[in-house]
């Protein structure tokens, strides 16, 4: 599939953030004649349904436990919609095991509801990812990408 043009859809649930963000990348020049970045007023505790996208990028946003919760419903949906969806985290996030244990809960409950008969590659793709679910610094091959962990190593971040 070839893309013709890239997107990017900065959420926060602080104007100030995404004031921030637009500032950057207008002296970036990614909003000119052409922008390929906007921003959106988003809350991870809302039964909205996300901005639509092919992959999706949560970074550093365990701040709560609902926060985590509520990050794990979108994932599971966005998985189920054929999206991609990286999670990047440093392991002195406690929230970040209460995410993961939450998307395997999720997992859990939906293979129980499927009927191993049905012809849905979700119920490939959610047992896979149920044996797949671990914090990694690599990038999972073993699940097309669809879903990362990705541990961060702050100490390690060239910024």
């Amino acid at each position: 599939r070839k893309v013709s043009s890239t997107h990017v859809i900065a959420t926060d649930i602080d104007q100030l953030a995404l004031d921030l963000v637009e500032t950057s990348a207008d002296e970036q020049n990614l909003r000119g004649r052409h922008p390929i970045l906007s921003t959106q007023i988003f809350d991870l505790t809302s039964e909205e349904k996300l901005p639509d996208a092919d992959l999706y990028i949560l970074s550093d946003v365990f701040e709560t436990n609902n926060i985590a919760l509520g990050a794990a419903k979108h994932t599971l949906r966005a998985l189920q919609n054929d999206k991609h969806v990286w999670v990047f985290a440093q392991s002195d996030r406690a929230q970040r095991d209460m995410y993961r244990g939450e998307v395997l809960t999720l997992i859990s409950e939906l293979l129980e509801c499927q009927n191993p008969d049905d012809e849905d590659g979700d119920l490939e793709l959610m047992s896979l990812l149920q044996h797949e679910l671990h914090w990694r610094e690599t990038y999972p091959k073993s699940i097309n990408g669809k879903f990362w962990l990705c541990d961060v190593d702050e100490l390690s971040v060239l910024y």
